[in-house]
């Protein structure tokens, strides 16, 4: 990858618009320079986008990826699900190509209106193989079954995953979604009990909380620099 794409923002040399770009963009929408932080839509989008780019080098692959983020960060900032999408979505259209992501959204806005949640309509939605096409099934599930608790949640995944696509990932971005939304306790704890390595997972995300908020404090002379190098080589 460094040597393909030596640095952030580097296109990939292929037309992808794989679904692996937005589904790994979320972690965009929690960093410091989220709105939640005082920074803006623009910001946390390009970021995403950027990122997804090192390895899609469709448009809609990176734009879908843009727009997953800035609706994590609008609901991790509090904001209610209608809400954030429309902010990712205004945010969308101010981008060159953004056509085939909007249209998708307004698909899957139109459909939670007007359609049921069944794997039938899920899959007027598309297979989920392509970037937007994922987006959109995620986005449907969640405005299907947006409630708190353990219920809804089960709900909005296990329709988010019938059907005969890439349901691995399309289950992913709407637990990305309504993990946002909700926070962490509207996960069934069945669910996070099963999930392997999580103690390692649990670290992680520990410890990427820590290296974007208070950074500060790992870093300065008194710090565990070298211990934090080690578990992290790549930084």
């Amino acid at each position: 990858l460094r040597q393909d794409a030596p640095h952030f923002g580097a296109a990939a040399d292929n037309n992808s618009k794989g679904c692996g770009g937005v589904m790994r963009s979320a972690p965009f929408g929690l960093l410091p320079f989220s709105r939640a932080r005082g920074g803006t839509d623009s910001l946390v989008f390009t970021w995403a986008a950027e990122a997804a780019g090192l390895t899609h080098g469709h448009p809609t692959g990176k734009l879908a990826s843009g727009a997953l983020a800035v609706l994590i960060a609008r609901l991790a900032a509090g904001e209610g699900l209608d809400a954030a999408l429309d902010a990712a979505m205004a945010e969308l259209a101010t981008r060159e190509h953004h056509e085939e992501t909007t249209r998708a959204l307004r698909g899957a806005r139109e459909a939670a209106a007007d359609r049921p949640a069944t794997a039938e309509t899920v899959e007027e939605l598309g297979g989920g193989w392509i970037a937007e096409e994922a987006l959109a099934i995620a986005v449907f599930a969640a405005l299907k079954h947006p409630g708190p608790g353990p219920e809804a949640f089960l709900d909005a995944l296990s329709l988010a995953v019938t059907h005969s696509g890439d349901s691995d990932s399309t289950g992913a971005i709407c637990g990305n979604i309504l993990g946002a939304l909700h926070g962490e306790t509207a996960v069934p704890p069945e669910l996070v009990f099963e999930v392997e390595g999580r103690a390692t997972l649990l670290v992680l995300a520990d410890d990427f909380a820590y290296e974007f908020t208070a950074s500060g404090r790992l870093h300065d002379d008194h710090r565990p620099e070298d211990r934090w190098r080690q578990r992290y080589p790549g930084g």
